[in-house]
């Protein structure tokens, strides 16, 4: 059953990260595109000269300024699109890999499929990234055809040459989306955590070695076969000294977190994330007792509230940390 909890834990960690992923997008996107309606609406009563008196240099100056900023938001928007694009095909993956992975524990599932059908890219699809792509070429076909015309050449076919050629690079980009460079690894590693407090409700924070000014709880990865519970009572003791004979447990089910770490935390052996067992102990002996253990990962330590906790850890625990204290608030000060 802890497997499936993992699995389970991975599943809603991915299921709200991917539908964050997507909402940011469509949120950037009508933004620019109301953006852009808002500025064409003007640049049209501009050129028309109902509510100017400017002279034809000046509103062709206003012309190139206004259009370039634009172009420059559209290209930043695009970008984002294309990561945006390229996170959300990365959690899809990672959805349908646990989902295969469950349906492989459960006989009654064998036969439960949904009908994906793989991804075949399709420039034309009118995903968001090849609205902003069309967007970019119309505003990019505009500055030339504003150019053309003060110089009194040809536009129309050139202006069209410009659409094409803007929208095919727009399509390179996107078709080539996913990064060359590939991420160590794609595993999360399963771990235990705990949480000790003392009589006043507050709780032990140590100040990492590695990273000075930088505080954590004590946490560690699991051993192969190893119980969760005897998993975390032995980190307890590597990391901090402390003996299991001087902790209580509160809470005899453990909280199950994930988080992500940054690209450059990441490595063979912490792989993406962390799948972590959370354990609520309150600590009865000596702080004496409390020597920062063998593998000296940590330098200090500090009994603290949670607030204070968050504020000075990194940033990738904030959301754990913030999701523990609501969980053991009515054990905490």
């Amino acid at each position: 059953m802890d497997d499936e909890k993992l699995l389970l834990a991975d599943y809603e960690h991915f299921s709200q990260g991917l539908w964050r992923n997507e909402e940011t997008g469509e949120r950037r996107v009508s933004f620019f595109i109301s953006l852009v309606t808002a500025v064409l609406a003007a640049l049209t009563a501009l050129l028309t000269g109902k509510f100017t008196t400017l002279a034809s240099d000046q509103i062709n100056n206003i012309l190139y300024g206004v259009l370039s900023g634009l172009l420059v938001l559209g290209i930043m928007t695009f970008l984002r699109m294309i990561n945006r694009n390229k996170v959300t095909d990365e959690y899809k993956d990672i959805l349908i890999y646990i989902r295969d992975m469950l349906r492989r524990r459960a006989n009654t599932l064998q036969d439960y499929q949904l009908p994906f059908r793989p991804r075949k890219h399709n420039m034309l699809r009118g995903g968001l990234a090849e609205t902003v792509a069309a967007i970019n070429s119309l505003i990019f076909a505009g500055l030339i055809y504003f150019f053309l015309e003060q110089r009194e050449k040809p536009t129309l076919p050139y202006v069209l040459i410009a659409f094409i050629v803007s929208y095919v690079i727009h399509g390179i980009l996107i078709i080539q989306r996913k990064s060359k460079k590939e991420i160590q690894t794609q595993t999360f590693r399963a771990g235990t955590g705990a949480i000790l407090i003392n009589s006043k409700g507050q709780i032990l924070s140590f100040e990492r070695s590695d990273f000075r000014q930088y505080w954590q709880l004590p946490q560690g990865g699991l051993e192969l076969g190893e119980n969760p519970l005897e998993g975390v009572k032995r980190e307890i003791r590597e990391e901090t000294g402390i003996k299991e004979d001087t902790l209580r447990l509160i809470v005899d089910e453990p909280y199950l977190t994930v988080y992500e770490r940054p690209s450059e935390y990441r490595s063979k052996k912490t792989g993406r994330g962390q799948v972590h067992y959370w354990f609520l102990f309150e600590f009865l002996g000596d702080e004496q007792s409390i020597t920062l253990g063998d593998k000296k990962e940590f330098r200090d330590w500090k009994w603290t509230s949670f607030d204070n906790l968050i504020h000075e850890t990194h940033d990738f625990r904030k959301p754990v940390y913030r999701e523990l204290s609501k969980r053991y608030a009515k054990h905490l000060k």
